[in-house]
């Protein structure tokens, strides 16, 4: 079927059709994500002592693990949805471009751009751009998305309404901040499902690239 497309610049994408499925798979994604999150939290407080618990479960770790967890249920939900829209740009369209492929070493937040003047995706848009940047600096650790972040997002560093906590031992208060940074909360997980799947369901159901024109050398 690619190979029966004409040759152009200017790419035109159907997206209705990939609506369903694709919000089916971030759905799934979801559903499975939050019912492991409720069954360790579950697990753990059914533990009534430490001596119950194996690896003797300290209670100041279930803070750091559990940030490493959502950590990475952050980054598998973004790359899911992110890959599914990266793979539909190259493989879909009415037309076929020779600059297409260079869509595999674009940075999503380059792909983002593609939307963000999108009257329906406003308030989208701004969402999976802070997400991006932080699953990057989750993958890679201390660097370039990893300062980004802390720029832009404090939200992801300490002090941190969940993470920082006060602690009292023998009579002296300490502040207790175990996790490691980025922090991410529940509140986090759901902002960015709710971004993915709203992205699915407001993107407009066709849309223009001019290839030349976004890998083009001023660019």
């Amino acid at each position: 079927m690619q190979n029966n497309r004409p040759a152009s610049n200017i790419v035109n994408y159907p997206i209705s059709y990939v609506k369903i499925i694709h919000i089916h798979e971030l759905s799934l994604y979801n559903i499975l994500m939050q019912k492991t999150f409720k069954y360790i939290k579950e697990e753990t407080l059914s533990l009534e002592n430490i001596k119950d618990a194996p690896l003797q479960y300290c209670n100041d770790d279930f803070d750091l693990v559990i940030n490493e967890l959502r950590k990475t249920f952050i980054v598998g939900l973004y790359h899911l949805w992110f890959q599914e829209l990266q793979a539909y740009l190259i493989n879909g369209g009415d037309a076929i471009n020779n600059k297409t492929r260079n869509i595999e070493k674009t940075s999503s937040e380059k792909i983002l751009d593609l939307f963000d003047k999108e009257p329906s995706l406003l308030t989208t848009i701004p969402v999976l751009k802070k997400y991006a940047v932080l699953a990057n600096a989750i993958k890679h650790g201390q660097g370039g998305s990893f300062n980004r972040l802390y720029k832009n997002y404090k939200e992801f560093f300490y002090p941190h309404y969940e993470y920082t906590k006060t602690i009292e031992i023998e009579g002296e208060k300490y502040i207790n901040e175990r996790a490691k940074e980025p922090l991410v909360t529940e509140a986090n997980v759901n902002e960015l499902y709710d971004a993915v799947i709203g992205f699915w369901d407001n993107v407009p159901d066709n849309i223009t690239i001019d290839f030349d024109e976004l890998y083009s050398s001023k660019k």
